[in-house]
């Protein structure tokens, strides 16, 4: 009788221990696997047809299994390109949706990867953009710190930290940021980039200060958002213009030349101008 209880238990614990292993299989294998497919198979099909739809299909965020920072990523990187190329321009619920997802998880699970926390950041700050909300940069420099703390040497995550102090009206702390970035390495051209792009947007006097950092990483074909540069070598040219100041004009407008090339017959008139002459041109030949 003794030996038959002894084959009991362990036939018990046989079964307790296969049922323990199939559960731990399907929860950290079966189901992720099936939430990762869903995902996949519904976001992009109703990503622009109707995004409300896919906020409902609960299954792919619940239960909160390891994939579920990996699915809340991609979400929010999906929609933050397509806003960067252009393929997106208005607000998006299921962006919305998306940030909100991704927070929650972060806030929760904390986990220690940099890039997490940097394209969350990025999202914020694009949804400051789309509805003019001061109070999402704010959102966004949380999470540019906790990317800074884990990746302080990262220049993508100095760049996007730096800009969004920029945004936000801290001037003296981007640019020391960028400074700090740059006095490690002075040859990264992105580094040029972004302070010039700070300096730009901060007075018309730092405009020639920041043609020289723009030039820099221009010359070297690294221009992050064209759309932007261009917008601001606009402000170089109007600004330079009405100053007088012929050297940094003629600068402005060599580079317009390749920033808006269906300008290239009125600009090239006033290039040759400035060779011809050694000054600038009258308002009403650039316009002939």
């Amino acid at each position: 009788m003794k030996k038959n209880n002894t084959e009991i238990l362990l036939l018990i614990f046989s079964y307790f221990f296969t049922f323990v292993i199939s559960s731990f299989f399907v929860f950290w294998t079966f189901i992720p696997f099936i939430q990762t497919v869903t995902f996949s198979k519904h976001f992009t099909s109703i990503l622009l047809n109707d995004p409300l739809k896919f906020t409902k299909k609960t299954f792919i965020f619940s239960p909160d299994t390891y994939i579920q920072g990996q699915i809340r990523y991609t979400m929010v990187n999906e929609f933050f390109n397509k806003y960067k190329n252009g393929d997106l321009t208005q607000s998006n619920p299921l962006f919305d949706f998306a940030i909100d997802k991704f927070s929650d998880y972060l806030d929760k699970e904390k986990p220690a990867y940099y890039n997490y926390y940097l394209s969350l950041g990025k999202a914020y700050d694009q949804n400051g953009y789309l509805y003019n909300d001061k109070s999402m940069y704010e959102k966004a420099l949380k999470y540019y710190k906790q990317a800074f703390a884990l990746a302080p040497e990262r220049q993508d995550v100095i760049y996007a930290y730096a800009f969004n102090l920029s945004n936000r009206g801290m001037k003296k702390e981007a640019i020391d940021l960028l400074n700090n970035s740059l006095n490690k390495n002075n040859s990264i051209p992105e580094g040029h980039y972004y302070m010039g792009l700070v300096l730009a947007t901060t007075s018309p006097e730092k405009y020639k200060s920041a043609l020289d950092y723009f030039e820099f990483s221009l010359n070297q074909n690294v221009n992050p958002s064209p759309d932007f540069t261009k917008k601001i070598y606009e402000r170089f040219f109007n600004t330079f213009y009405l100053e007088g100041d012929k050297d940094n004009f003629y600068i402005a407008t060599k580079r317009m030349k390749i920033l808006e090339p269906e300008q290239i017959e009125v600009l090239n008139k006033v290039t040759d101008y400035i060779e011809k002459y050694n000054s600038i041109p009258l308002i009403n030949i650039i316009a002939e």
